[in-house]
């Protein structure tokens, strides 16, 4: 059985990085031999996460697997902790790798035009030596930018691909594509989940190749939003059937029609866990992220205010239950506004707090209502 390096992070929830690799490439016929570039109780898209740094924890790994005269048909590397750990990856590359060993690089860096919380200038500067030593790289638009541009070019590229109609889009991405093989010498390159704008309105996710000098487009439907894990499925995908000896173009079909599927019946899920969750029969007032370590305050029309973490909250006996009550009303009183407490003026939080819900909160005091601040403007 074919082997693959998994490079990349363990998060205990998420979705993504080696929990969305592992099952992938096992699916497909080859083995998937973890090498964890960090553990993390959650991937770094939620409010907060605790995270252990492996990248010394690596070393020790690669030098068991050279007693085992560990060889990988492939290695594909993802999430790395920090610029460090480029180092690392290239050691293993001299110590595990030959002319024959295909290497997928996905320089996790940032995306939608943001650069992540891991990222630096150095990483990025280190990212640009490890491409180098790739078969094939699958950056978003965001990662191709920062390659070749830095943070700031990104920025200003981005901007200027927000005012472009769909076809001058897509020949610029196409024309960054072929830039960003020729400056770095690699034979492939994969644009991942660009999307495109189209003339009628509507969007579609594309994901251009570049092999030889040529490009090629290959189109989805977009439906639902953005889910975290799909570069890291889409990526898993590829690396294993390239070491199948499946050509590149053939990988990235399997990969879209893979992705397009389960997208689809994550979105229908989504619609079934949604149903009766939202009654139209009072307003919306807010829609918020709730994580665990933040504080909501709720606000009433009878100038009351109730402050509560998100873990106060009852869960929903089923779909079909009323929604959970978390403020108390007085008669004739409606809930005004609902923001994370950081965002108010409220300076007494221990006035507002509740022990338990639902509960009626307090009067709010003038200093906690924002009329002083306001005059003073």
């Amino acid at each position: 059985m074919k082997k693959i390096a998994v490079i990349h992070d363990l998060s205990g929830m998420g979705k993504c990085s080696l929990t969305a690799a592992i099952p992938v490439i096992s699916a497909m016929g080859v083995q998937a031999c973890p090498l964890p570039t960090a553990v993390l109780s959650n991937q770094t898209g939620y409010g907060s996460y605790f995270w252990d740094d492996y990248t010394d924890h690596m070393e020790e790994i690669m030098k068991e697997w050279k007693k085992m005269d560990f060889k990988p048909d492939g290695v594909y590397t993802g999430f790395l902790a920090g610029a460090r750990q480029v180092d690392v990856i290239l050691k293993f590359v001299e110590m595990f790798c030959t002319k024959e060993t295909h290497i997928l690089i996905d320089p996790v860096m940032g995306d939608q035009g943001n650069v992540y919380r891991t990222y630096s200038e150095e990483l990025c500067e280190k990212m640009r030596t490890l491409v180098q030593q790739a078969t094939v790289i699958t950056p978003n638009l965001t990662e191709a930018l920062l390659l070749l541009h830095g943070e700031q070019g990104m920025r200003e590229r981005m901007e200027a691909f927000s005012h472009m109609g769909e076809s001058q889009e897509l020949k610029e991405i196409e024309q960054l594509g072929k830039e960003l093989a020729h400056h770095f010498r690699l034979e492939s390159i994969v644009i991942t989940g660009v999307d495109v704008l189209c003339e009628d309105g509507s969007v579609k996710m594309g994901n251009l190749v570049i092999e030889k000098d040529e490009a090629d487009w290959y189109f989805s439907i977009k439906e639902g939003g953005s889910y975290s894990g799909t570069g890291d499925l889409f990526a898993s995908v590829l690396s294993a059937g390239i070491v199948k000896g499946i050509s590149m173009k053939e990988c990235v079909q399997k990969a879209i029609a893979f992705l397009t599927g389960a997208i689809h019946d994550a979105v229908l899920e989504g619609r079934r866990r949604l149903t009766g969750a939202y009654s139209d029969k009072s307003p919306l007032i807010a829609v918020l992220p709730l994580y665990e370590g933040s504080e909501v305050a709720v606000f009433a029309s009878d100038g009351r205010a109730l402050l509560f973490p998100p873990e106060a909250i009852a869960l929903k006996a089923s779909r079909t239950t009323q929604g959970v009550a978390v403020m108390a009303l007085k008669k004739k009183a409606v809930v005004t506004q609902a923001q994370f407490v950081p965002d108010t003026l409220i300076h007494n939080h221990a006035r507002y707090r509740a022990k338990s819900l639902p509960a009626a909160g307090a009067l709010l005091r003038e200093d906690d209502r924002g009329e002083e601040q306001m005059s003073l403007i």
